[in-house]
């Protein structure tokens, strides 16, 4: 499973108690775009599925904002309860992958009158861990 990492019962310090937990990391995987903005000397980059934007001086750290701000979002979501019915509401459904980030750019690269550049991949990490009260996961 290539979007899911289990781990086996893991321990931790909570004050004076040692807690069991099982931890799991989902990872979403979602296409990113790229450009220079000329006006402002910033590269803005743009994840389309969730209608997130980004900026840096460089496209690295341009990259590296917008993964923090995708990954700040939907942790949000997750938090609030609300993560389902975000993605359905921008029109997602459960399927078998279909399209990968490079093969699904020419649905995004223009954003009405801005072109960009460069498409790329976001692995977005969701560390999600489940504490253990006899015998069960809470």
């Amino acid at each position: 499973m290539d979007n899911f990492e289990a781990y086996d019962n893991i321990s931790f310090q909570k004050g004076e108690a040692k807690i069991m937990a099982k931890a799991i990391t989902l990872a979403f995987q979602l296409a990113g775009a790229i450009r220079f903005d000329k006006e402002i000397a910033v590269h803005v980059s743009y994840c389309p599925a969730l209608d997130i934007f980004s900026q840096g001086n460089t496209q690295d750290e341009a990259k590296q904002a917008l993964q923090s701000a995708v990954q700040m979002f939907v942790m949000r979501c997750y938090e609030k309860g609300t993560l389902l019915t975000v993605l359905k509401d921008r029109g997602f459904a459960a399927s078998q992958p279909i399209l990968s980030p490079q093969d699904a750019a020419g649905e995004f690269i223009f954003l009405g009158k801005q072109h960009y550049e460069g498409v790329f991949e976001l692995n977005v990490p969701i560390p999600l861990i489940a504490e253990i009260k006899a015998g069960r996961v809470s």
